[in-house]
């Protein structure tokens, strides 16, 4: 009798282990293709370019800290809601002051109580308005000393966010340093968004065989939240990703867009974060993310830690500490 029930509790074993053992399998084919894939493709290189705030954002972003909105944040208890809205507005911060300005900050879906707290400590224009100015952000600066330099050298290229303000304040940049660019995101219609890719397509075509009047778009801005999915990108060269994503996969999808079959030129991926920072927090939570997956041999979609107190206390430390950042590549200023 105990031989008969210890085989049927054996085979109901079997019987459980099965979908999992498909998965599994399925899962490892797609890592082999994955594999095979990179290895037909040119190089990659791929950096994590860490920029230090400028002084206006480094004390706009203590400031934050010490305000109710921040405080409320920090011990919520509510599945880290007001923690997720309050870390959207520092990473705002993050790639420039302006992004506070209530006005810009329409379309990114954050709390109107964050987006008061946060317009509040702004300086006003007639009081600082070098606060808007494109060196009061450690990110803008970044991109006006490299994109003319990239551009120079034939070098196409695509910037992209998961904030809409960000990507409508890097086209004011362009058409300041005279740069054509086209610009994909949510709100673009799948006609318009055929006709910036395909501008974008047409231009690395002319600009390989040297003609191009008017000059071809030398810049994509991409929505890596709503305008990336299904894109042929391999024109350009250079990705530049504005923010970490909570989800890893959200930005390996971004760089899909560009190193895929049909690159022909080596191509280099720049991840910016501004040191010191709560996007040090998400590189490493990204990093916890990704081990987790390769040790189980697939990939996956993270999101937001939902234990607001432990995301609180990730997020909102104004000691965090750089050396805790997760090991990667490190580089400063403009790539050479």
């Amino acid at each position: 009798l105990s031989r008969g029930l210890g085989d049927v509790y054996k085979r109901q074993l079997l019987r459980r282990a099965a979908p999992e053992r498909r998965v599994a399998r399925v899962a490892r084919r797609e890592r082999d293709a994955r594999e095979a894939l990179a290895r037909s493709l040119p190089p990659l290189e791929d950096r994590i370019v860490f920029v230090d705030l400028s002084a206006t954002q480094r004390r706009l972003y203590d400031a934050f800290l010490e305000t109710k909105a921040a405080r409320r944040a920090a011990s919520s208890n509510r599945r880290g809601t007001d923690a997720l809205g309050a870390a959207g507005a520092l990473r705002l911060l993050c790639c420039h002051p302006a992004l506070w300005d209530r006005g810009e900050a329409a379309g990114d879906a954050l709390e109107p109580s964050i987006v008061e707290a946060a317009a509040a400590l702004l300086p006003a224009r007639d009081e600082e308005p070098r606060a808007r100015d494109d060196d009061a952000g450690a990110k803008v600066a970044f991109l006006r000393a490299a994109l003319p330099a990239l551009a120079a050298r034939g070098e196409r290229v695509v910037v992209a966010s998961g904030y809409v303000s960000a990507l409508r304040l890097v086209a004011r940049l362009l058409r300041d340093l005279g740069l054509s660019h086209c610009r994909v995101d949510g709100s673009t219609s799948a006609d318009a968004r055929a006709r910036a890719v395909g501008a974008f397509a047409a231009g690395a075509a002319e600009a390989a065989a040297g003609r191009g009047e008017p000059p071809p778009p030398a810049v994509l801005l991409l929505s890596s939240r709503a305008g990336g999915a299904g894109l042929n990108l391999p024109g350009a060269c250079v990705l530049i990703l504005l923010e970490p994503d909570w989800n890893p996969a959200v930005d390996d999808q971004t760089c899909a867009r560009v190193w895929r079959p049909g690159q022909g030129r080596r191509t280099r991926v720049l991840r910016l974060a501004a040191a010191g920072t709560l996007e040090e927090t998400v590189l490493a939570r990204q990093a916890e993310k990704q081990a987790l997956w390769r040790a189980a041999g697939v990939g996956g979609h993270g999101a937001p830690p939902r234990d607001g107190a432990a995301l609180a206390r990730g997020l909102f430390a104004p000691a965090w500490r750089t050396a805790d950042a997760p090991d990667a590549r490190r580089a400063r200023g403009p790539p050479g």
